[in-house]
């Protein structure tokens, strides 16, 4: 009796094999990338289950049934790129061996159940592009294992758990493109193994903790398009392992610390519609950077030589406010003047 059936990649279809979903013995199924166009399946027996994946199945419709919850032995579900709709059953909470959840750019709707918390393997969550509403819920702080979260491209509402922060393994955060707000809380001082985080395409506000200068794994770091004010904390140039550094569309205002030419790895800096000045650019003499947006701001004088030789390699794109006549910048090596 196998207890290994991978049938991915292939050309089966248009009828999900059910069959499968009734192997006792059954502990790695995978059947996605096909030209299966069926429902999901409302019942399993699968008790010995480890990896179910439907991945890549576009045409696979209807909701994750409360039944999932009886597949307490299942360490990996991947239903990344179905067209599964309705609520997020409360009995995923009962997969307490849940390693990783994949289920980006399917259609789930409303809130994510406080339920998940429970999930206290879980090392991977991912619920991206799907239509998803409501809070955060703290709970999720209690899924201590957790490295990577993402609830990207949703209609989230409300603020950040401080709970959060407790989540001492959290390598990954992705809550972009919602309608969050408020500040990044105090508490996000604990995410000490953090290396990417994105809010960008919300509405947080206020200042920028300066205890984010502390997250030294720290590699992108994008809140574009928020509504963030005061300056930005010299203590971003304690985060020398950064690679990646969007501010733009924001309320910030004072000038470019200095402390930025301490990120000597930083590769893409994007400043764009903000009221921040710098002397001469000279804060940035960095030499690992690549794509350097700053335009639509308050910087004026001549780009430096530290940033111009760069060009062509590894420099490829430079924007900044020096279009003519009278540009506030001017930038001898720009490849496109604003």
């Amino acid at each position: 009796v196998p207890v290994t059936v991978d049938l991915s990649t292939n050309f089966f279809g248009p009828a999900l094999p059910l069959g499968l979903f009734n192997k006792p013995t059954l502990q790695f199924l995978s059947i996605g990338t096909n030209e299966f166009a069926d429902e999901f399946p409302a019942t399993f027996i699968l008790p010995e289950i480890r990896v179910l994946s439907l991945r890549q199945s576009v045409n696979v419709t209807g909701v994750l049934p409360t039944t999932i919850g009886e597949l307490t032995t299942l360490q990996n579900l991947d239903v990344f790129l179905c067209s599964l709709n309705g609520t997020l059953p409360t009995q995923l909470g009962n997969l307490a061996a849940l390693q990783r959840f994949d289920g980006e750019f399917n259609f789930f709707t409303g809130q994510i159940p406080t339920e998940l918390g429970n999930l206290v393997a879980i090392q991977s969550l991912n619920l991206n592009f799907n239509q998803l509403d409501g809070t955060l819920p703290a709970e999720i702080a209690f899924a201590a294992n957790l490295i990577q979260l993402d609830f990207g491209f949703n209609f989230l509402t409300g603020t950040i758990p401080g709970e959060w922060g407790f989540l001492a393994n959290l390598q990954g955060l992705n809550l972009e493109f919602n309608t969050l707000s408020g500040p990044i809380p105090d508490g996000f001082v604990g995410l000490a193994a953090l290396r990417e985080l994105e809010l960008g395409t919300n509405g947080f506000s206020g200042t920028i903790p300066t205890e984010l200068g502390s997250l030294l794994q720290l590699q992108q770091l994008e809140l574009q398009n928020n509504t963030f004010t005061g300056t930005v904390p010299t203590e971003l140039g304690n985060l020398v392992a950064m690679t990646s550094l969007d501010l733009s569309i924001n309320g910030f205002a004072g000038t470019i610390p200095s402390t930025l030419a301490q990120l000597t790895d930083l590769s893409k800096f994007l400043l764009r519609f903000a009221s921040i000045k710098a002397t001469a650019l000279r804060s940035l003499r960095v030499s690992a950077i690549d794509t350097l947006l700053l335009w639509s701001n308050a910087i004026t004088g001549l780009a430096p030589l530290a940033i111009c030789g760069l060009r062509p390699a590894p420099l490829e794109t430079f924007e900044t406010d020096c279009l003519v006549p009278n540009p506030p910048v001017v930038c001898s090596c720009c490849s496109v003047c604003r």
